[in-house]
């Protein structure tokens, strides 16, 4: 490693004394991070009222209606069971509507809900919430719309949330699930835009339940036809004063598109995620045309993290790709596939290898344990010095190049999103510690940067190096040696954190503090999760004590985590620190102020 570098706490502006009573610009910016905090707090609680809602309203048999952070998947998943109960299951018409419209067959006719999509601009799928008394009441929902494209398939899908409307003979209802064909163009561009009402700009009849309905009905010029069932059963009525405002955070999220418009969704500029397949091919079969959304793809779309951009296939691959996605229980393994591999950035003794236990609880991810230290320690390119040629030449790992490990993140894992954690010193050049933002100081070139989705796991140098000391001086770590200052690591985090923000201006990089993680794991990790594109899972919370395999890599550095079922601070007695671990304690301090002012708010 390099001489240690020193780094100066980021500059500070001091506002100017003033006699106006307006706030400075400090004075501001304060309140205006403590209500950024306020409302990210708030949303937390509000996700948690949603999944128990929604666990009841699926456990009641009805549909997940609740729009919660980091939902898309889900949501992709119900509004293709929506649509196969309208197209090919078939619903039994309730009997309340027959009485009051006795021309209502007692099926509603999947042909016929077929044949308006065959005819349709664009379809919207979701459930709602009726609350309040009938025919006026207050109601909440989620769902998505997607739009055909000029050459006859189906766009990417567009997350939406439905609220405050009237439903005409709707007595009673709670939990629905509908179904909007929309038929004309105009109709379709009104869902561009943030937000749309029908029976407002724009009109709604209740779709046709039969040949010739539409005209007997005089339905026919109306833009957009509802479809609505309602614990199983059709309920043949309009849905009018029906607002749709844009989930633009959600799309934002899961796309990798930071400011993504609802209209770059439906006008095709959006890449069909591989986690739709099931729906698209829905779409298609209904079309006559099967797995022609799961082949085309529009030539503007720009290319989203979720699909690969040789998404190249020949007639063979798509017709084993179109069975898997008619296939539920199948499809689940294509839920998370093809998203970037997300590295995990850290600093040595940062709660890192509990932070993979959380990982590893899951069954959607594929996990690394910090494949860079090999060829940075032992291989023919290695850049740190900790261990001597002939010792470096009878290891395991003498052979290993860091082309060796890219290639091996990159492999695919079907049904799975590959997970690393990893040192920022494993790779950053130590010459280089110091460059410039705008030039590369890692041994991985850009266009490999570029194929990963970066965060970044810090811990206060106060705990960090003191942990990493400890480790050294009272644990059986072999062969590694003594605590050398210059490991801390926190330097070669900042100088890669800085290039790859100026690398991927667009993409959103997670910074996550130890200690969030520690004292509040949830929110931290539902944070982090929709910072990254992942969902959430609460199995990701506590597991069982067992060992790991992948953490005898570094022998001696691990035992706190292989013995842990969760995050909680491990109470340790005060240990003498030399004054070279007082030192780098120090030195370091600044550079972790200013890491953690770039962290996320849980």
């Amino acid at each position: 490693m390099s001489e240690k570098h020193t780094f100066p706490p980021p500059p500070r502006r001091t506002p100017s004394a003033s006699p106006s009573s307006t706030p400075t610009p400090a004075a501001s910016s304060k309140w205006k991070a403590i209500g950024k905090k306020a409302m990210d707090r708030s949303f937390v609680y509000i996700d948690k009222v949603g999944d128990l809602a929604n666990k009841g309203a699926v456990k009641a048999g009805g549909s997940r209606f609740w729009p919660t952070t980091g939902d898309f998947l889900l949501e992709i998943e119900k509004c293709e069971k929506i649509l196969r109960a309208f197209t090919v299951d078939g619903l039994t018409t309730d009997p309340s509507i027959r009485r009051k419209l006795p021309r209502v067959p007692t099926q509603l006719p999947t042909s016929v809900v077929r044949e308006a999509i065959r005819g349709a601009a664009g379809i919207c799928l979701f459930t709602s919430l009726r609350t309040g008394i009938a025919p006026i009441g207050g109601a909440g929902g989620s769902g998505v719309v997607m739009a055909r494209l000029p050459d006859g398939s189906w766009s990417a899908p567009s997350a939406i949330s439905p609220n405050n409307y009237s439903l005409g003979w709707m007595i009673g209802l709670d939990i629905f699930d509908a179904l909007l064909i929309i038929r004309t163009q105009e109709a379709l561009k009104t869902f561009y835009t943030h937000k749309v009402t029908l029976g407002g700009e724009l009109a709604v009849a209740a779709g046709p339940v039969g040949a010739g309905g539409a005209i007997e009905a005089g339905i026919e010029r109306s833009p957009v036809w509802s479809y609505v069932k309602t614990k199983g059963l059709y309920a043949g009525v309009e849905l009018t004063g029906q607002v749709f405002v844009e989930r633009f955070d959600e799309n934002s999220t899961f796309y990798h598109w930071p400011g993504v418009k609802a209209g770059d969704i439906l006008r095709g500029k959006v890449r069909r995620p591989h986690e739709a397949r099931g729906l698209l091919s829905l779409l298609d079969d209904i079309d006559g045309v099967p797995g022609r959304s799961l082949r085309e793809q529009s030539p503007f779309a720009r290319y989203s993290s979720h699909t690969p951009a040789s998404d190249v296939q020949g007639p063979a691959t798509l017709q084993v790709e179109t069975a898997f996605a008619s296939c539920s229980h199948i499809k689940n393994a294509f839920m998370t596939n093809n998203l970037k591999p997300i590295i995990v950035w850290s600093v040595p003794r940062s709660t890192s290898t509990a932070f993979e236990r959380a990982f590893i609880q899951r069954d959607d991810t594929h996990v690394l344990h910090e494949p860079y230290g090999e060829p940075a320690y032992y291989g023919p390119e290695r850049i740190l010095k900790r261990y001597s040629d002939d010792e470096c030449s009878k290891h395991e790992a003498k052979d290993v190049r860091f082309s060796d490990i890219t290639e091996s993140i990159l492999k695919d894992h079907p049904g799975k999103v590959v997970v690393v954690k990893d040192m920022g010193q494993y790779i950053v050049k130590p010459e280089l510690i110091d460059a410039s933002p705008k030039q590369n100081p890692t041994v991985l070139p850009d266009d490999v940067l570029r194929k990963f989705r970066h965060a970044f796991l810090i811990r206060t140098p106060q705990k960090s190096v003191v942990s990493y000391y400890r480790a050294i001086v009272e644990n059986d770590c072999g062969d590694f040696g003594e605590f050398d200052p210059s490991e801390a690591g926190f330097v070669e985090l900042k100088s890669l954190l800085d290039y790859v923000r100026a690398l991927l201006p667009d993409e959103p990089v997670a910074v996550l503090d130890s200690e969030d993680l520690i004292k509040t794991p949830e929110p931290s990790l539902r944070a982090f999760c929709k910072v990254v594109g992942l969902p959430f899972h609460e199995s990701m919370l506590s597991w069982e004590p067992k060992r790991i395999e992948a953490f005898n890599k570094w022998k001696g550095f691990h035992e706190d985590a292989q013995n842990s079922s969760g995050f909680q601070e491990v109470k340790r007695d005060t240990l003498e620190l030399p004054p070279n671990v007082q030192k780098c304690i120090q030195e370091n301090l600044p550079v972790y102020e200013y890491l953690r002012s770039l962290k996320l708010s849980s």
